[in-house]
Protein backbone atom coordinates (compact mmCIF):
# COMPACT_ATOMS: atom_id res chain seq x y z
CA UNK A 1 0.00 0.00 0.00
CA UNK A 2 1.29 3.38 -0.97
CA UNK A 3 1.16 6.42 1.28
CA UNK A 4 0.19 6.65 4.91
CA UNK A 5 -2.87 7.46 6.99
CA UNK A 6 -2.04 11.16 6.70
CA UNK A 7 -1.05 11.22 3.01
CA UNK A 8 -4.40 11.78 1.27
CA UNK A 9 -4.11 15.33 -0.06
CA UNK A 10 -4.17 13.94 -3.61
CA UNK A 11 -7.66 12.53 -2.90
CA UNK A 12 -9.19 15.97 -2.32
CA UNK A 13 -7.74 17.19 -5.62
CA UNK A 14 -8.92 14.04 -7.42
CA UNK A 15 -12.49 14.29 -6.04
CA UNK A 16 -12.63 17.99 -6.98
CA UNK A 17 -11.83 17.04 -10.61
CA UNK A 18 -14.98 14.87 -10.82
CA UNK A 19 -18.53 16.19 -11.12
CA UNK A 20 -20.05 13.34 -9.13
CA UNK A 21 -18.76 9.98 -8.09
CA UNK A 22 -19.52 6.96 -5.98
CA UNK A 23 -16.95 4.54 -4.61
CA UNK A 24 -18.57 1.42 -3.24
CA UNK A 25 -16.72 -1.50 -1.66
CA UNK A 26 -18.10 -4.90 -0.67
CA UNK A 27 -16.98 -8.29 0.60
CA UNK A 28 -17.50 -11.11 -0.04
CA UNK A 29 -19.04 -10.53 -3.47
CA UNK A 30 -18.13 -11.63 -6.97
CA UNK A 31 -17.73 -9.21 -9.85
CA UNK A 32 -20.84 -10.46 -11.67
CA UNK A 33 -22.97 -10.09 -8.52
CA UNK A 34 -21.67 -6.58 -7.89
CA UNK A 35 -22.45 -5.57 -11.47
CA UNK A 36 -25.93 -7.12 -11.21
CA UNK A 37 -26.73 -5.10 -8.05
CA UNK A 38 -25.55 -1.93 -9.80
CA UNK A 39 -27.67 -2.76 -12.85
CA UNK A 40 -24.72 -3.22 -15.23
CA UNK A 41 -24.35 -5.85 -17.95
CA UNK A 42 -21.72 -8.35 -16.79
CA UNK A 43 -21.56 -9.92 -20.28
CA UNK A 44 -20.10 -6.80 -21.88
CA UNK A 45 -16.90 -6.08 -19.95
CA UNK A 46 -14.19 -3.87 -21.46
CA UNK A 47 -10.98 -2.60 -19.93
CA UNK A 48 -10.94 1.20 -19.68
CA UNK A 49 -9.33 3.99 -17.73
CA UNK A 50 -11.54 6.47 -15.89
CA UNK A 51 -10.89 9.01 -18.66
CA UNK A 52 -11.87 6.48 -21.35
CA UNK A 53 -14.98 5.48 -19.41
CA UNK A 54 -16.12 9.10 -19.64
CA UNK A 55 -15.47 9.47 -23.38
CA UNK A 56 -19.21 9.51 -24.20
CA UNK A 57 -21.33 11.57 -21.78
CA UNK A 58 -24.49 9.72 -22.85
CA UNK A 59 -23.11 6.33 -21.74
CA UNK A 60 -22.60 5.73 -18.03
CA UNK A 61 -20.02 3.15 -16.99
CA UNK A 62 -18.79 1.59 -13.79
CA UNK A 63 -15.14 0.63 -13.27
CA UNK A 64 -14.37 -2.32 -11.01
CA UNK A 65 -11.36 -3.51 -9.08
CA UNK A 66 -10.23 -5.58 -6.14
CA UNK A 67 -8.08 -4.36 -3.26
CA UNK A 68 -7.18 -5.76 0.16
CA UNK A 69 -9.95 -8.38 0.11
CA UNK A 70 -12.61 -5.92 -1.07
CA UNK A 71 -14.25 -5.65 -4.49
CA UNK A 72 -14.90 -2.03 -5.42
CA UNK A 73 -16.88 -0.11 -8.01
CA UNK A 74 -16.25 3.44 -9.17
CA UNK A 75 -19.09 5.33 -10.79
CA UNK A 76 -18.64 8.75 -12.33
CA UNK A 77 -21.81 10.83 -12.79
CA UNK A 78 -23.97 8.07 -11.27
CA UNK A 79 -24.33 7.06 -7.63
CA UNK A 80 -26.20 3.74 -7.69
CA UNK A 81 -23.78 2.11 -5.22
CA UNK A 82 -24.34 4.94 -2.75
CA UNK A 83 -28.08 4.34 -2.60
CA UNK A 84 -28.81 2.74 0.81
CA UNK A 85 -30.93 0.00 -0.76
CA UNK A 86 -28.22 -0.86 -3.31
CA UNK A 87 -25.55 -0.80 -0.61
CA UNK A 88 -27.58 -3.18 1.56
CA UNK A 89 -27.82 -5.59 -1.40
CA UNK A 90 -24.08 -5.25 -2.04
CA UNK A 91 -23.42 -6.15 1.58
CA UNK A 92 -25.59 -9.28 1.39
CA UNK A 93 -24.39 -11.57 4.20
CA UNK A 94 -21.09 -9.64 4.36
CA UNK A 95 -20.42 -5.92 4.49
CA UNK A 96 -20.24 -2.93 2.17
CA UNK A 97 -19.48 0.76 2.41
CA UNK A 98 -19.62 3.71 0.05
CA UNK A 99 -18.26 7.20 -0.34
CA UNK A 100 -20.46 9.50 -2.40
CA UNK A 101 -19.34 12.91 -3.65
CA UNK A 102 -21.66 15.15 -5.67
CA UNK A 103 -22.07 18.89 -6.07
CA UNK A 104 -24.69 18.86 -3.29
CA UNK A 105 -23.88 15.95 -0.94
CA UNK A 106 -20.95 13.95 0.36
CA UNK A 107 -21.85 10.85 2.36
CA UNK A 108 -20.32 7.79 3.93
CA UNK A 109 -22.55 4.73 4.34
CA UNK A 110 -21.83 1.31 5.87
CA UNK A 111 -24.01 -1.81 5.63
CA UNK A 112 -23.55 -5.24 7.19
CA UNK A 113 -25.67 -8.35 6.74
CA UNK A 114 -28.03 -6.54 4.39
CA UNK A 115 -28.78 -3.75 6.91
CA UNK A 116 -27.72 -0.09 6.82
CA UNK A 117 -25.70 0.14 10.04
CA UNK A 118 -24.15 3.59 9.94
CA UNK A 119 -23.69 6.60 7.76
CA UNK A 120 -23.20 10.32 7.90
CA UNK A 121 -23.05 13.46 5.80
CA UNK A 122 -19.33 14.18 5.41
CA UNK A 123 -19.99 17.93 5.12
CA UNK A 124 -22.34 18.00 8.13
CA UNK A 125 -21.25 14.95 10.18
CA UNK A 126 -23.89 15.47 12.85
CA UNK A 127 -26.41 14.23 10.25
CA UNK A 128 -26.41 10.46 10.78
CA UNK A 129 -28.09 7.38 9.36
CA UNK A 130 -28.56 3.70 10.14
CA UNK A 131 -29.32 1.41 13.07
CA UNK A 132 -26.02 2.34 14.82
CA UNK A 133 -25.40 5.95 13.75
CA UNK A 134 -22.58 6.45 16.28
CA UNK A 135 -20.73 3.24 15.41
CA UNK A 136 -17.68 5.03 13.97
CA UNK A 137 -17.54 8.11 16.24
CA UNK A 138 -13.94 7.49 17.37
CA UNK A 139 -12.71 6.97 13.81
CA UNK A 140 -14.69 9.96 12.55
CA UNK A 141 -12.97 12.12 15.19
CA UNK A 142 -9.54 10.73 14.29
CA UNK A 143 -10.18 11.38 10.57
CA UNK A 144 -11.09 15.00 11.34
CA UNK A 145 -14.84 14.89 10.72
CA UNK A 146 -15.71 16.19 14.18
CA UNK A 147 -13.26 19.12 14.06
CA UNK A 148 -14.76 22.63 13.98
CA UNK A 149 -13.42 23.20 10.44
CA UNK A 150 -14.52 20.89 7.59
CA UNK A 151 -11.78 18.31 6.97
CA UNK A 152 -12.04 18.15 3.15
CA UNK A 153 -12.48 15.13 0.93
CA UNK A 154 -9.19 13.57 2.06
CA UNK A 155 -10.91 12.68 5.34
CA UNK A 156 -13.08 10.15 3.48
CA UNK A 157 -10.01 8.30 2.20
CA UNK A 158 -8.42 8.54 5.65
CA UNK A 159 -11.56 7.07 7.27
CA UNK A 160 -11.57 4.16 4.79
CA UNK A 161 -7.93 3.42 5.60
CA UNK A 162 -8.58 3.49 9.35
CA UNK A 163 -11.77 1.43 9.30
CA UNK A 164 -11.01 -1.11 6.59
CA UNK A 165 -7.24 -1.02 5.96
CA UNK A 166 -7.68 0.16 2.37
CA UNK A 167 -5.28 2.90 1.33
CA UNK A 168 -6.60 4.19 -1.95
CA UNK A 169 -4.32 5.57 -4.62
CA UNK A 170 -4.91 7.16 -8.02
CA UNK A 171 -3.91 4.05 -9.96
CA UNK A 172 -6.65 1.94 -8.35
CA UNK A 173 -9.21 4.62 -9.19
CA UNK A 174 -8.12 5.66 -12.67
CA UNK A 175 -7.29 2.24 -14.10
CA UNK A 176 -7.17 0.67 -16.53
CA UNK A 177 -9.90 -1.46 -14.94
CA UNK A 178 -12.72 -3.74 -16.06
CA UNK A 179 -15.68 -1.57 -17.07
CA UNK A 180 -19.36 -2.18 -17.78
CA UNK A 181 -22.21 0.01 -19.00
CA UNK A 182 -24.79 1.16 -16.45
CA UNK A 183 -28.40 1.88 -17.34
CA UNK A 184 -29.18 5.55 -17.94
CA UNK A 185 -30.23 7.33 -14.72
CA UNK A 186 -33.97 7.80 -14.38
Amino acid sequence: MAGSLTDFGWFTTWVDEQLALCLSFARPIGAADMLRVLGADSDAIETRTLREADDDPTVHRVLMGHRDGWRYALEHLTVVGCDPESLQRLAGPGEAFALCYTQTISTFLYARGGELVSGFDMDAPRIRYGSEPGKFDAEMAAAGFLDPEPPGDAAGARLVAMLFGIEMDQQMLEGPLPSAVLPAPA
